[in-house]
């Protein structure tokens, strides 16, 4: 899961699909489902913000998140 490079907790994803909706991004970029990680039909999801909800932090997911193998 990206998690975020300065606390360490999961990074949190605010996605339009066709409305606001909690989700993460796995290890291919792709929006998958907050609750039990399972991959819903996301295909035409616009990402509106990529934070941590912990620290605060938030911008390009790169900058502020590391994939980590769970």
């Amino acid at each position: 899961m990206w998690r975020c490079k300065k606390c360490g907790k999961y990074i949190s994803v605010l996605a339009i699909a066709p409305t606001l909706y909690k989700a993460y991004l796995n290890k291919n970029k792709k929006v998958v489902d907050y609750e039990d990680y399972i991959e819903i039909d996301f295909t035409n999801a616009k990402i509106t913000k990529i934070f941590c909800e912990e620290c605060k932090k938030s911008g390009n997911l790169e900058d502020i998140a590391e994939w980590v193998e769970e």
